[in-house]
């Protein structure tokens, strides 16, 4: 029952992605300029695993996600990004999960996938593709979406800072 809800769920959400994600960009002059590179943010992003299209099939097919199959269409790339973020006004490395659809014959839109709390470390997004794990973030790509999961402060890349989840002046 759960995973029928899930399932439900997720193809709800993909099909609004889809019907809201899909307009004409309109190019102004100045407007669409590339952000500058003199300052940034961005450290390293380093390609930790890969799956093909039939194999995506084969894991959603046995992994509940039955309803998502015809939906994948390309394989899909891991690439585990690391940048800087202001913590408790101190500037620390943090990383997150990148999934990229592979031969997309258009541009990419992206989404920004959010996860449930984590406490187990090797759980961090940007461990999952480590692990072989199955996580259904891969669909998203695979459907052709440029799919972004940042670790929490605390996991991943920042591991040895304390996670701010019992920490009563950063909760809501």
């Amino acid at each position: 029952m759960i995973r029928k809800n899930i399932r439900l769920i997720f193809l709800l959400v993909l099909s609004v992605a889809l019907a809201t994600g899909c307009k004409k960009k309109q190019v102004v002059e100045g407007k669409n300029d590339p952000p500058s590179t003199t300052e940034s943010n961005f450290v390293s992003a380093d390609v930790s695993g890969s799956y093909s299209s039939t194999q995506l099939k084969l894991l959603a097919a046995t992994g509940g996600y039955e309803a998502a199959v015809p939906l994948i269409k390309y394989g899909v790339d891991f690439i585990k990004i690391t940048y800087k973020t202001t913590y408790k006004g101190n500037e620390i490395l943090a990383s997150g999960l990148l999934v990229i659809p592979k031969n997309m014959p258009v541009a990419a839109s992206i989404i920004s996938a959010q996860h449930g709390t984590t406490f187990l470390a090797a759980a961090a997004p940007s461990n999952v593709p480590q692990l072989a794990a199955f996580t259904g973030y891969e669909l998203l790509a695979a459907a052709g979406f440029i799919t972004v999961i940042p670790d929490f402060i605390g996991y991943g890349t920042s591991k040895n800072v304390a996670h701010p989840y019992y920490d009563m002046q950063h909760s809501a």
